[in-house]
């Protein structure tokens, strides 16, 4: 009886502790999906981006600048209004966001080198240059999905890699339309979503403390 009764009151701190992490895990997810909501604009504007170099790369003139120009004018704007967030905002950044901005970082490294490599060799606008950064644009949404246990982020990678996985079976054409509808829906139509769902939260939040 007095071993059973000493169990109990063990397990019983030990099970407050588990729900307490349990608790301290789901808060840190949330509050991640919320800073990675901020940036929805980013997302848009990265859209935009693969839409205008993709058209410029396939009809306009001097087709060997147009990922050049495009990825240059949209780090540049995405740098600066990233900054001018980060005056606005400025608190302590928790580990998994810290985490997830090493992520992209090293992706838009990544992909800053292989467009030069590919405008190197002249293989801007190709079906294998497309399918890379398809397969680039997926795995850096699935990575981040994974690490704040996001559906809907999940999603956009998936289509990114069908669009990766759809543009080796085709030609240079169709290649393109793939591309143009995952930047579509994984960029712009997902872009939206996270700043209505921002909005959502900010009139949440006003209402509370109202």
């Amino acid at each position: 009886m007095t071993d059973s009764h000493s169990d109990s009151q063990t397990s019983s701190p030990d099970s407050a502790q588990l729900l307490d992490r349990l608790n301290l895990i789901e808060q840190m997810v949330a509050e991640g999906r919320q800073t990675t909501e901020r940036h929805g604009w980013i997302f848009i504007a990265w859209g935009l981006c693969y839409i205008v170099a993709t058209l410029w790369a396939s009809v306009g003139p001097y087709r060997a600048w147009a990922w050049w120009v495009c990825l240059g004018v949209t780090i540049a704007f995405v740098t600066a209004g990233q900054i001018r967030q980060r005056r606005k905002s400025a608190g302590a950044v928790s580990t998994k966001s810290h985490t997830l901005g090493s992520v992209w970082t090293v992706f838009s490294v990544a992909i800053m080198l292989y467009v030069f490599a590919a405008a190197i060799s002249n293989h801007i606008g190709g079906v294998m240059f497309l399918s890379t950064i398809c397969f680039f644009l997926g795995t850096v949404n699935v990575t981040s999905a994974a690490i704040y246990r996001w559906p809907m982020q999940s999603i956009a990678g998936l289509i990114w890699w069908a669009a990766g996985c759809y543009a080796q079976f085709t030609d240079v054409n169709g290649a393109g339309i793939a591309f143009l509808i995952a930047t579509f829906f994984s960029q712009i139509i997902f872009g939206i979503y996270m700043m209505v769902m921002e909005r959502r939260r900010e009139q949440q939040q006003r209402l509370q403390h109202a």
